[in-house]
């Protein structure tokens, strides 16, 4: 009888043995892709919906418009509390309010006075981006495009 128990141990730890190894047997992933740096993700959806990022606002959609711009700002993920930084911002900005007549208000003012929060935020030397109305710097037009244009 010890011996059935010796021979049964042993043939488990030869099974055991047989499961280990440095890439899984049901892997669906090519093996060349290994020893790269790969991250597979699943989708919750069907596919991304909006690329945009002022439309967008499902995590599945986050690595493709990561990969299209970089925001303004983001947070520090190892400070706590989180603490926001600037990404493409040359600095954190402090926004100045106006009134209904477009009067600028002082920075101590009443919520319900404020019409409009302007936040003017200056970006890093050397990023491009497409022409925008939003990076207008005048009220010249460019008859081309449709777009406002800003020299750099």
């Amino acid at each position: 009888m010890p011996r059935l128990w010796r021979l049964a141990a042993m043939l488990m730890v030869v099974v055991v043995v047989a499961g280990c190894g440095e890439r899984p047997v049901n892997s669906p992933y090519p093996k060349d892709e290994i020893a790269e740096n790969v991250f597979y993700t699943a989708f919750t959806q069907r596919s991304p919906k909006y690329l945009d990022p002022a439309s967008s606002y499902s995590t599945d959609e986050t690595p493709f418009t990561y990969s299209i711009y970089e925001p303004l700002y983001g947070y520090h993920y190892l400070a706590r509390p989180y603490t926001l930084i600037p990404r493409v911002a040359e600095r954190l900005v402090e926004p100045y309010y106006l009134d209904a007549q477009g009067n600028r208000l002082p920075d101590d003012v009443e919520g319900a006075d404020v019409v409009t929060s302007v936040y003017d935020i200056p970006i890093k030397k050397g990023v491009l981006f497409q022409p925008h109305p939003a990076f207008a710097s005048n009220e010249k037009m460019n008859t081309v495009t449709g777009l406002f244009r800003r020299a750099i």
